[in-house]
Parts: structure tokens; C-alpha cells; sequence
């Protein structure tokens, strides 16, 4: 999907969490990392907790999981939660 690598930063946490099961999954995935990690690696951890049961169709038809992560990861950016 990309190259590029994210990691947690110390504003990651899971109570200040907009509501959603799908950025509560991806966060708590990217907090069992210590080093930065790819969108593949995070689908793969996330995947094991049935993250794909919360996606729509829509979300389905366009990039699927990986797709989903990169966007949560992205706001987690804009947030100063991730890097």
C-alpha cells in the first residue's frame, strides 16, 4: 500500500479517542509497537481483532483495511498522536 512508517507518539491514548470502534483498533494496535510500523503491519494486527466486521461497503470497495488504517493514522497525525 505505501512505504511510509508511523508510530505512536506520548499524546496516543485510548480514552481521548474520538468515538469509533475502527480508531480505538488502530490505536491500540500501533501502542503494542515500540519501533515505527507500516499500514501492512498494522492491517495484520488489527485484521486479528475482526476490524474488517466494522467496515461498510462502501469502505470495503475502496482500499479496505488498509485504506481505513492510513486514513485513522493520518488524523492521528493531524492530532500530534502519531508521526
Amino acid at each position: 500500500m505505501t512505504s511510509e512508517t508511523f508510530q505512536k507518539t506520548d499524546k496516543l491514548a485510548l480514552g481521548k479517542l474520538r468515538q469509533g470502534k475502527q480508531p480505538w483498533l488502530v490505536a491500540k494496535a500501533l501502542m503494542k509497537f515500540t519501533h515505527p510500523v507500516s499500514v501492512d503491519d498494522l492491517a495484520e494486527a488489527v485484521r486479528k481483532d475482526g476490524y474488517e466486521n466494522h467496515l461498510n461497503d462502501w469502505a470495503k470497495e475502496h482500499g479496505g483495511v488498509e485504506a481505513s488504517i492510513l486514513y485513522h493514522l493520518r488524523r492521528f497525525q493531524k492530532s500530534g498522536m502519531a508521526r
